[in-house]
């Protein structure tokens, strides 16, 4: 048995967003191979004032949250806290003297076997040489995001100019995986990019899953003329997406099926995002919801109009896992490799192409059925968090056993 301590960006207070799913499905999967979890997580109160607890205490020794406080002078002052600190904006947030000590202490008193880092922030407290192996879980690579928006903007101005700035810092933290035993990625773009930027470090990855019990067709009746997007809605990536959709594609769909209907399902949406549904009556933006299989079950179409982002994206696996035809961006599929355009998922980029496939799947319902058949007897396949879970294990197990090397196969 090993005695695993969790040092976490994000206390996984709710399954709906990526990062803290991620982490509580690697810790039910300590728990489920015997070995002892303690958890030390930054966490935020609520709009109650209250942090929600009960997801992964069952599965843990002891679980300790550290609350991330707001910066001083709060968001209005974080473009200048950001342009003038060496410190790159993902992890500045979490740059904390109480939480670098609590760890200290934790590590001392635990007498663990190794630290698992989880989130990219939590890079900036791996120490170099340290005897205690320290495996860190970063999922994406924070770096290629700002590459690519970089390759979208053209020309000088001052916001290329800021992010030039971030991109730097961001890889001077990520030519430092070395530091760690291993570190862990949920796509191989992702892995890859990682170890172009740090050559010495272990770099592994192995794809996210999904709950295919819990997301599975529940047999609704169909909604048609309907397509859904979901996903934490004050996330950038996410907002961005929505928006192009809801400017360049609604439009053109809305002329041809006027009664037409746009549900954008996920938590804290953006005000840009708010807007949208008063703008348009056909567009539906539901906020939290405690359930978004009805959601999903019930849409001719389910789009994934990512224009940004890296990873591999749970919206598309909860999607096909239930059976639902999946309109997407190739960026959207990045890390879902053996999905197939025109088999498991329709692929479109521009706005003509994605109307198309929409209408495609809205004409034809037999279609999106055995689309989303195919799609998700994939998942059951090849998308499996057991699967995953046995991964980080196994990694954890051989940085213990072996700190000079873990033998897990990397990239």
């Amino acid at each position: 048995m090993l005695k695993i301590l969790v040092a976490a960006a994000q206390y996984p207070n709710t399954l709906a967003c990526g990062a803290r799913l991620h982490l509580f499905r690697m810790i039910q999967g300590f728990h489920r191979h015997g070995h002892s979890v303690e958890v030390l997580a930054f966490a935020e109160k609520s709009a109650s004032g209250q942090i929600h607890t009960g997801l992964i205490e069952p599965f843990c020794r002891s679980v300790e949250r550290v609350l991330l406080r707001p910066p001083a002078g709060g968001r209005h002052l974080r473009p200048l806290r950001n342009l003038l600190s060496t410190t790159d904006a993902l992890s500045l947030p979490y740059r904390s003297s109480d939480f670098a000590r609590r760890l200290r202490e934790k590590i001392a008193s635990t007498k663990a076997d190794v630290v698992y880092f989880d989130g990219y922030p939590m890079a900036q407290y791996g120490q170099s040489g340290h005897p205690l192996p320290q495996v860190i879980c970063p999922r994406d690579c924070a770096s290629l995001l700002l590459e690519k928006d970089l390759q979208a903007r053209l020309g000088v101005n001052p916001k290329r100019l800021l992010l030039r700035w971030e991109l730097r810092k961001r890889r001077h933290r990520e030519a430092r995986y070395h530091r760690f035993q291993a570190s862990f990625f949920v796509s191989r773009n992702d892995a890859r990019r990682a170890k172009e930027l740090s050559p010495g470090a272990h770099i592994v990855w192995a794809p996210n899953g999904v709950d295919t019990d819990y997301f599975a067709p529940a047999g609704g009746k169909l909604q048609p003329h309907t397509v859904t997007f979901t996903g934490a809605m004050s996330y950038g990536p996410n907002v961005e997406a929505a928006l192009w959709f809801a400017k360049h594609v609604w439009p053109i769909l809305t002329q041809q099926y006027p009664e037409a209907r746009f549900a954008i399902v996920g938590s804290n949406p953006d005000r840009k995002i708010r807007d949208l549904a008063g703008a348009d009556k056909g567009i539906v933006v539901t906020g939290y919801v405690d359930d978004i299989r009805p959601y999903l079950d019930q849409s001719g179409a389910v789009i994934v109009p990512m224009q940004s982002g890296t990873g591999i994206k749970n919206k598309v696996l909860e999607a096909m896992a239930m059976a639902r035809p999946v309109v997407a961006t190739p960026i959207a599929l990045e890390g879902i490799e053996q999905a197939k355009n025109g088999v498991h998922c329709l692929v479109a980029q521009r706005p003509e192409e994605f109307a198309d496939r929409v209408t495609t799947l809205w004409a034809n319902p037999q279609k999106g059925d055995a689309m989303g058949k195919e799609a998700r007897e994939m998942t059951l396949r090849l998308y499996s968090w057991r699967t995953t879970q046995d991964f980080c294990v196994r990694l954890l197990e051989e940085a213990a056993k072996n700190p000079g090397l873990p033998r897990v196969q990397e990239v």
